[in-house]
């Protein structure tokens, strides 16, 4: 099987269709899922607006022109910082952990004895230092006190 590189064309169809894919793009996204109560709950207690949220068996529409209709699986909340830079992804996520996480460890705690919870990374990247990522012992240990996985992905498409 061969692959072929994708063109400038291309990478702008995924891309935002305001930005351009000179700078990389980070998303930064905690996640809770698996939960049985109502997702505004993290709204309020974590006092932070949500990226996504949706209760199990209620149907939202995906896609560019929200045409596909899907049911959300399970009770869920999700809270993003997403930035256009060439910072070291390693950088931004320390200090997500350290703006967002951190502070709130104990309400996070309270909130989901009984759920999923997960940082997912994610980097469009096109330029600038190597997307090497390092994640700080005090932050691992930060993590692992919420009981968060981590999901990294990154999409390196510089030329």
């Amino acid at each position: 099987m061969t692959h072929e590189k994708l063109n400038k064309s291309d990478i702008n169809k995924l891309m935002d269709k305001d930005k351009t894919p000179d700078v990389n793009q980070n998303h930064i996204i905690l996640g809770f899922f698996e939960f049985d109560f109502s997702p505004d709950i993290f709204t309020k207690e974590l006092g932070l607006e949500p990226l996504d949220k949706g209760v199990k068996d209620d149907k939202y529409l995906v896609g560019s022109k929200k045409q596909h209709e899907k049911v959300h699986e399970c009770n869920m909340w999700t809270h993003e910082v997403k930035t256009y830079s060439k910072d070291f992804i390693g950088d931004l996520i320390a200090k997500y952990i350290d703006e967002i996480i951190k502070p709130r460890v104990d309400t996070i705690k309270r909130l989901t004895k009984n759920c999923i919870v997960q940082l997912r990374i994610v980097q469009y990247y096109y330029d600038g230092p190597n997307p090497g990522i390092y994640i700080k012992r005090e932050h691992n240990k930060i993590l692992a006190d919420i009981n968060c996985s981590i999901d990294i992905d990154l999409y390196c498409l510089g030329d």
